[in-house]
């Protein structure tokens, strides 16, 4: 009896396993980014925007919260001919807190491929509103679906232009007003780009964001005095 041939070739991640050069993982940080985490066994090197920052455990805690456009490099200590993806044993992990931004595309906020919920904040104190005005918050141009809030409470949803919205009675029930918060979702479009390029994803479907310009109008309605009247000319 002939033994069973060994037809299938060991899997080995690349042709040449017994490289073991620096490998390089470079990216773009998430606006407000303070640390991220690297799931690898192997040894690596970190650089914030060109400048070495220490590596902890695997973590790496940013100086500051990364500004638009922060771009770390990892340069790993090669071993069985790993490259690319194969360097990390999952996504990294990214911690982010509340920045100061621009209404900008995601792209430029280091968010081009995620596929999620962008929250913006500001104040909205001291209105010149009194009772029986209109209120009405226009948020101009938007790539997403939104929701508005007021402090702990939904104004409402849009899911179209004209992103306009009537924040009146919210209003009325937060003397003090308080903080405006729209939450933006994309579509997916962005992270199957990155992860999976189709051609069923067209032009400019990635985009996403809120553009403004975000303006808060007033309505008022004015009594008239009763008019005189006079017969003739």
């Amino acid at each position: 009896r002939q033994p069973a041939l060994h037809v299938v070739a060991d899997t080995i991640p690349d042709l040449d396993p017994s490289d073991s050069g620096s490998r390089w993982l470079r990216f773009t940080l998430p606006v407000g980014a303070i640390r991220f985490r690297v799931p690898t066994e192997l040894e690596f090197t970190a650089q914030i925007d060109s400048v070495a920052v220490p590596v902890v455990g695997n973590e790496v805690e940013l100086p500051h919260p990364g500004g638009i456009g922060a771009k770390a490099a990892l340069e790993f200590v090669g071993r069985d001919g790993r490259r690319g993806g194969a360097l990390l044993e999952r996504g990294i992990e990214v911690d982010v807190e509340e920045v100061d931004g621009a209404l900008v595309d995601w792209s430029e906020l280091g968010l081009e491929s995620m596929g999620g919920v962008v929250a913006y904040r500001t104040p909205i104190k001291n209105l010149p509103v009194t009772s029986g005005d209109l209120v009405l918050l226009d948020l101009g141009r938007v790539r997403g679906s939104v929701e508005v809030w007021i402090d702990d409470e939904l104004v409402g949803e849009m899911a179209w232009s004209p992103y306009t919205i009537d924040i009146s009675e919210v209003l009325a029930r937060h003397p003090s007003h308080g903080d405006l918060r729209v939450l933006v979702r994309n579509t997916i479009a962005g992270y199957m780009t990155a992860v999976s390029p189709s051609p069923g994803i067209f032009a400019g479907q990635t985009s996403a964001g809120l553009f403004g310009p975000v303006t808060i109008s007033v309505r008022r309605t004015l009594a008239l005095s009763a008019p005189t009247v006079r017969p003739g000319r």
